[in-house]
């Protein structure tokens, strides 16, 4: 199918077609090699970040991606599917994935419990390397939504859109020409500032975990709303805009996340400083105390069963 888009108050139009190329017999569509691009450069940066900054072990790293991925497209296929349940009458169609539909939401939140369950078993620290994954997650969003400009799909309408300077028109295969508000663009650009922010804040952050709250709240408050203006919303059970609650609620929770761990994570920083204030330096109360199997025997014999401390043992917990 081919799309002609345009961008009449910069003077801009193109002719698209979405298919790439043909192999095989098999076509190639533009959407699926945009998507792929994104998946790659979100996997770059996600190995990058967490190998060589963070050191964590390349071979989980790698199994985490490998993983990961495919998790989060059935996610988002299946997010789609069930909110789109009327569209599919048999489970082939459901399957069907090339036929088109993916719900990001579901591919976040299947992407999510997959590393959860990954770290617990492995037990790797979630929250460090959940935190990477949300800027590479933004990276893949900034550049998959253009898959939906080739596409000429998730647009927009508003009343007075013919007045907009960026409004842009969409005509399919020679049909009647649309004025829409271009989501997709706001979607990727909303993106592409809140990875700029975040990953900045990231050198910065206070503690681990703080970078995924952050995306959530960033990404949900422009998502739900963005969603008020699209025309191709998933819906609820009750006919409303499902993402649009999603986005909002999500930014609800998260920032209210937020604020509690970052004063606490501030009132630990003031109780450390006074701390280090009274008693020097703090490197020594996060070592393990440690002991030869000699000293162990010895103690044992020593004490004979009672509890009185050598001089050198000291009680109390390191926090």
């Amino acid at each position: 199918m081919k799309n002609t888009i345009g961008f009449p108050g910069l003077g801009l139009e193109f002719t698209v077609n979405e298919t790439a190329f043909t192999l095989f017999g098999l076509k190639v569509q533009w959407y699926g090699i945009i998507l792929t691009i994104g998946i790659i450069l979100a996997s770059m940066l996600f190995y990058r970040l967490t190998v060589k900054r963070e050191k964590i072990p390349e071979d989980h790293i790698l199994n985490i991606a490998l993983i990961t991925i495919p998790v989060a497209i059935i996610g988002a296929r299946f997010t789609y599917v069930i909110t789109n349940l009327r569209d599919y009458e048999t489970i082939w169609d459901a399957l069907n994935i090339r036929g088109g539909g993916l719900a990001i939401y579901g591919s976040v939140v299947f992407g999510f419990f997959s590393i959860l369950l990954y770290c617990k078993v492995k037990k790797l620290p979630f929250y460090k390397i959940v935190d990477i994954a949300s800027l590479s997650v933004m990276v893949g969003q900034i550049i998959g939504r253009w898959g939906n400009f080739i596409n000429a799909e998730a647009f927009g309408v508003s009343k007075n859109i013919k007045n907009l300077p960026w409004r842009m028109t969409i005509r399919e295969n020679g049909g009647p020409v649309m004025t829409v508000h271009p989501t997709f663009l706001y979607e990727s650009l909303w993106n592409l500032l809140g990875f700029l922010i975040l990953y900045r804040l990231y050198k910065k952050k206070k503690f681990d975990g703080q970078i995924c709250l952050m995306y959530v709240a960033w990404y949900g408050f422009g998502r739900g709303l963005i969603e008020f203006l699209r025309t191709d919303s998933l819906r609820g059970i009750f006919g409303e805009k499902l993402f649009v609650y999603f986005g909002l609620g999500s930014f609800v929770i998260a920032t209210t996340l937020l604020i509690i761990l970052l004063r606490k994570a501030k009132k630990h920083e003031e109780e450390l400083k006074v701390y280090q204030e009274v008693y020097g330096s703090v490197e020594n109360t996060k070592e393990e105390p440690s002991y030869t199997a000699e000293q162990i025997d010895t103690t044992e014999e020593t004490n004979d069963g009672e509890d009185t401390p050598d001089e050198g043992e000291t009680h109390g917990n390191n926090n």
